[in-house]
């Protein structure tokens, strides 16, 4: 094994260590290797004590170098990095399908518009991916006129490839689908994938469905500090999170469905309400010790889920906490509003829930802001009443 060899193996094992960065850089500006000196100089903008001009003046070379060596660095990727020729009727240049971000002279980062067998290969094949710690992929499938692959099955071969070349040991971020694009992203080959990322801190899925034991029940995740997902099947089982013990770092979990399904995501039949020994499951829990934010939006929940909620003490611990579209009434606001524990919270949001003035008012009175949306679903209450 030579010394660069040594010192990459040293940094897939430690890629945090700036110390191991320096040495690596130093044996490639050695070799006459331009990285080297590319890293050097990220290295050395990492200091931010520095002046302005310094900094910008160590930025503009590293960008230099980059400029000069990226297409040969990128290899493969380097094709769905470029913006597509643009339609005479858009006003705006299309962004590229792919985008990545460069730290310490590996690619840090990689953010897919729409993911495809060629992009998933680019990703695992490049030598500078290894240390690849933040990925996001918006769309996974073909639009449903071109699709030519069974929809449960779009993301199995290509993230089966990541997760055995290894690229996936050191992410820390990941994040599928988006619902700001009206998009929800298969869920159900997401889990092997998911379970080969021990350095996960932040998980971020827009999901059709997904199995709940799996990435709830038997996650052993250490550093994961936030879970966020969107989903549209109000059975989710939630509740299992409660039975885990590994997520000791869990400061944040979101979940919440969606109100458009997708033509491939239509619910099913056998939809279930949330029951109280659900509720009582999560709540009354003996692990999520850190959880301090708690987003939870179905129209399951209900009063029944605010009841437990307070009864069990959960609400304690929380500095944050939002039950929009719950189908939360002017009962159970009351009894949040009377609760001791909503004073110190640092948001409460409840917007969307079946609220008459009287229940806007005990939150206003609890000093709890009523926003546009509240209002809004409160004019429509009014309105079925007329009718």
């Amino acid at each position: 094994m030579t010394t660069r060899e040594a010192l990459e193996a040293a940094l897939v094992a430690t890629p945090d260590d700036a110390a191991l960065h320096a040495a690596y850089a130093d044996c490639l500006i050695e070799d006459g290797d331009p990285r080297g000196e590319y890293i050097r100089l990220q290295l050395a903008a990492e200091d931010r004590n520095q002046s302005a001009d310094k900094l910008r003046e160590l930025e503009q070379a590293a960008f230099e170098i980059r400029l000069q060596h990226e297409r040969e660095w990128l290899g493969e990727l380097w094709p769905h990095l470029q913006r597509p020729p643009t339609a005479v009727s858009v006003a705006e240049p299309m962004e590229p399908n792919v985008s990545v971000t460069w730290r310490r002279g590996w690619i840090d980062a990689a953010r897919v518009g729409r993911l495809s067998g060629g992009i998933v290969a680019a990703l695992a094949a490049n030598p500078f991916t290894r240390l690849l710690s933040a990925l996001s992929i918006e769309q996974n499938q073909q639009p449903v006129e071109i699709r030519t692959e069974p929809y449960e099955m779009l993301f199995e071969a290509p993230l089966d490839s990541l997760r055995h070349s290894g690229r996936l040991t050191h992410l820390r971020h990941f994040e599928v689908g988006s619902v700001e694009a009206q998009v929800v992203a298969a869920g159900s080959h997401l889990h092997d994938a998911i379970e080969a990322m021990p350095r996960l801190e932040s998980v971020k899925l827009c999901v059709d469905h997904f199995s709940e034991s799996r990435l709830f029940g038997v996650a052993d995740y250490p550093h994961l500090h936030t879970i966020h997902i969107t989903y549209n099947n109000p059975r989710c089982r939630f509740y299992m999170i409660g039975y885990n013990d590994g997520l000791p770092s869990l400061r944040r979990l979101h979940l919440d469905t969606v109100s458009l399904m997708p033509p491939n995501g239509e619910l099913g039949s056998d939809r279930e309400p949330i029951t109280e020994g659900d509720l009582q499951s999560f709540f009354r829990s003996q692990h999520l010790k850190a959880l301090e934010h708690f987003t939870f939006r179905n129209g399951e929940f209900a009063d029944a889920g605010v009841e437990e909620l307070l009864a069990s003490g959960f609400i304690n611990r929380l500095k944050g906490l939002d039950l929009c579209r719950c189908n939360i009434t002017d009962d159970g606001v009351r009894l949040l509003a009377a609760h001791p524990a909503i004073p110190h919270l640092e948001y409460l949001h409840l917007d969307g829930n079946l609220l008459s003035p009287i229940g806007i008012d005990a939150l206003e009175v609890a000093g709890v802001s009523v926003s546009l949306e509240q209002q809004v679903t409160e004019f429509r209450l009014d309105l079925g009443d007329e009718e």
